[in-house]
């Protein structure tokens, strides 16, 4: 199953059995570390690229075929960080 599905019907599971208003804060804190985790792994900004390459390689989401272009300085760096 892929992830996004996998989160999903956690999301689901998790609604279909709130019952009170803990469980509800519960469901808020999974989303609120999902979007977290989201919003690191896809940061462009400039100043992270490199690491936030690194960790898609070490996550599984990117090869390291695909950082052809880049400096070959760079991806060492990148490949370096991934493997730690």
């Amino acid at each position: 199953m892929p992830r996004l599905q996998t989160k999903t019907q956690i999301l689901k599971d998790m609604s279909a059995k709130a019952e009170n208003s803990e469980d509800i804060w519960n469901i808020h804190e999974f989303l609120s570390k999902q979007r977290k985790t989201m919003d690191e792994k896809y940061d462009y900004s400039t100043s992270v690229l490199m690491l936030v390459l690194a960790r898609l390689i070490r996550e599984n989401w990117i090869t390291e075929n695909e950082l052809e272009g880049l400096d070959q300085e760079k991806i060492n760096v990148i490949l370096s960080v991934a493997s730690m």
